[in-house]
């Protein structure tokens, strides 16, 4: 009887195609893990967005204009001091907490943040306080007064609010081209729908190339009563502008992304501005981040 050999790999063989493998894996594996992360990442910053904007609406359909919203004299839960009183009143944060509160499914308040908590900017620069606009945001005020957990773990930091939303920022918005920034005012570029119904940018970017055709502006004072910080996984790292952690300005006709100079175009910036890029659909927004 005549054996027949049998046809295999040798270690040899065997070692460089694992090798092969390792090295294609090596390169392949993180890329998929950073797509993977900026799309949860993304996907959260619009879950906050939709919750903080429906939140407003049924305020707004309820106590009317923010200029007007109250904590009502009766309300069961709402601390003694801020009962009957306005809500975007100098110094007074806690009543636009409240008010938010009661449109939000709230999680947990007390101890929120937790012990060691801290949010950096895109820079590295820890903060306990963020200073937007003219108003501060307390970082580490864990009382329940202020900052609270939603249900789906996300962290709310409502700002210090102005005295009768009487804070305003001059937008020249438009749409369906682009324009030289040819004045003080900042120029945005944003939807035809989204500036007709704000006459200001929900979706909000910055631009500064110059093309004018077909162009349009929209001039509009906005208002705005205050502002929202919201980490959007909670505790979970890496606690940063931009990455998990959004800025919205609260203004007279609704929740909007943080508008302004753009300090979100490479790591020496605080960040603030990058929800308005991502909502508005950059999706190349924060490459700088994982170059």
């Amino acid at each position: 009887m005549i054996k027949q050999k049998t046809k295999a790999f040798t270690l040899a063989e065997v070692l460089v195609t694992l090798m092969i493998i390792g090295v294609i894996s090596a390169l392949t594996i993180p890329t998929l893990k950073e797509t993977a992360d900026r799309s949860a990442n993304l996907a959260a910053l619009q879950k906050a967005y939709s919750t903080a904007t429906n939140a407003f609406a049924t305020l707004k359909a309820e106590y009317g204009a923010p200029i007007y919203w109250m904590v009502p004299s009766d309300a069961q839960n709402a601390p003694s001091a801020i009962k009957g009183q306005r809500v975007f009143k100098d110094g007074t944060d806690q009543g636009f907490s409240w008010m938010l509160k009661q449109k939000i499914s709230v999680g947990q308040q007390s101890g929120i943040p937790p012990a060691g908590y801290k949010i950096k900017k895109l820079s590295g620069a820890e903060m306990s306080t963020a200073k937007i606009g003219q108003t501060e945001i307390n970082l580490s005020d864990s009382s329940g007064n202020v900052s609270f957990q939603s249900a789906d773990n996300m962290y709310w930091f409502p700002s210090k609010t102005y005295s009768g939303c009487k804070y305003t920022i001059d937008l020249k918005a438009q749409y369906a081209g682009s324009a030289n920034k040819n004045n003080s005012a900042v120029q945005y570029r944003g939807t035809k729908s989204h500036l007709d119904i704000f006459g200001a940018p929900a979706y909000a970017l910055p631009i500064s190339s110059s093309a004018s055709s077909n162009l349009h502006k929209f001039n509009n004072v906005v208002h705005i009563c205050g502002h929202i910080i919201v980490d959007t996984n909670g505790a979970k790292a890496p606690n940063r502008m931009g990455i998990d952690v959004f800025v919205f300005d609260v203004s007279s006709d609704g929740v909007i992304p943080h508008t302004g100079n753009d300090d979100c175009k490479d790591m020496t910036g605080d960040g603030y501005t990058c929800s308005s890029k991502l909502i508005n659909g950059d999706e190349h927004a924060l490459d700088f981040i994982y170059e």
